[in-house]
């Protein structure tokens, strides 16, 4: 089952990181600024990350390579907003 936990920054910004935590298998975050953007997230690939985890590894590496050749980035690090989500996803997950 995944977590969701939220985190605030200093600054007040609030993201949600989302973890997927299977015994056998390495740990998966994503971060998003929306609740909803991450339990959507879990919901619809929790099976497929336990059936193949190195596909999600690979996929969030050219999405955080994507959003920082696009500039989507701020000095509290990088997450996903609802929309580059929405855009990225189709891309590489269908």
């Amino acid at each position: 089952m995944a977590t969701i936990l939220e985190r605030k920054y200093p600054s007040g910004r609030v993201v949600y990181r989302m973890i997927f935590n299977r015994r056998g298998l390495p740990i998966f975050r994503l971060t998003f600024e929306e609740r909803e953007a991450a339990a959507d997230f879990a919901a619809k690939h929790e099976k497929q990350f336990i059936a193949n985890p190195q596909f999600y590894f690979d996929w969030r590496e050219r999405i955080y390579y994507r959003m920082k050749r696009e500039g989507v980035s701020s000095k509290d690090g990088l997450s996903m907003p609802r929309g580059i989500y929405m855009k990225v996803k189709n891309d590489y997950i269908g």
